[in-house]
């Protein structure tokens, strides 16, 4: 078979988020019973016809879907809304399609916070990986209002987590002088 209309043939594992390991020890999640789609839903898929593993939203490999071909197959769109990354053979993720990974930016404190009352702007990051966009490392970006998205992904038995947003999103950023 043979993909067309920009679409691309994939192949995923749709249990791939049903055990993780965490510090050597694994363990079975009951994702069938959690809300966060991000959390449950597979997102790792290989590409058909050049074996490419690559990261999509989360909101496309189940059934049924329209993507859906049979079995563990499915007819993706080629487009930036679907597809985010590439696994590299180090383990490493390349961002696709205009996309860059990032981290969220802390609002400032006076004193020191517990992590679980950090607090977070929501409309800017900083790039970790800029892949093929303009931007730098590090570089502080000002965004729309949470545009970011935190892909949660396993590869080799761990549980991984990396923050993408696209370039598009991207309303300003701070100019070196």
């Amino acid at each position: 078979m043979k993909a067309v209309n920009n679409k691309i043939l994939v192949t995923c594992d749709m249990k791939q988020k049903d055990q993780i390991t965490i510090n050597g020890f694994t363990l079975k999640c009951a994702n069938s019973y959690n809300t966060n789609y991000r959390e449950r839903s597979p997102v790792v898929c290989s590409r058909v016809d050049t074996g490419e593993i690559l990261i999509v939203h989360h909101n496309t490999l189940y059934t049924p879907s329209p993507y859906h071909l049979g079995d563990n197959l499915f007819s993706i769109p080629s487009n930036s809304k679907i597809l985010f990354a590439k696994l590299e053979e180090d383990l490493s993720l390349t961002p696709l399609l205009g996309h860059f990974f990032c981290e969220r930016v802390e609002i400032p404190s006076d004193f020191p916070l517990p992590p679980e009352y950090i607090k977070h702007y929501d409309d800017r990051v900083r790039v970790t990986d800029p892949g093929q966009t303009r931007y730098k490392t590090g570089q502080l970006l000002f965004t729309r209002p949470f545009s970011y998205y935190e892909i949660v992904y396993i590869i080799n038995n761990q549980q991984k987590r990396v923050i993408r947003c696209h370039e598009d999103m991207v309303v300003g950023y701070l100019i070196d002088k």
